[in-house]
């Protein structure tokens, strides 16, 4: 597989499987890859190669902020995507553990993916 192929299998895999654990947090669904938006997209993508340069899950959250703050998100207790408001946008320290358990995944996931199709070492 082409490398931009493979990141977007790792974006798709980890998004799928934090949508399940949001699911047995009791939270919203969010919408299905096929459905998700192009930004939406580009912002897990863009996690991906995080993952790929060394970032830790404390730090793909920091970048993940970075990239909603630049998008014009701010924080809200209750996720508006026409406001952009979301209640993750904080520090990662800051964070509820559940929500951190939530990068933990998507790190976890996209590794896993990456290490398959070779673009990481175990």
């Amino acid at each position: 597989m082409q490398r931009k192929e493979v990141i977007e299998l790792a974006a798709k895999t980890a998004y799928t499987i934090n949508n399940e654990f949001r699911a047995a947090l009791g939270e919203t669904r969010k919408p299905a890859w096929d459905d998700c938006t192009p930004t939406k997209r580009e912002s897990l993508m863009y996690g991906v190669e995080d993952v790929l340069k060394g970032a830790t899950p404390e730090r793909g959250h920091e970048n993940w902020l970075a990239f909603h703050q630049r998008e014009g998100w701010t924080y809200g207790a209750v996720e508006d995507v026409v406001a952009k408001k979301h209640p993750c946008m904080l520090h990662y320290a800051d964070l509820p553990p559940e929500q951190r358990i939530k990068d933990t995944l998507f790190h976890a996931s996209a590794r896993g993916v990456l290490i398959r199709y070779g673009w990481l070492s175990a």
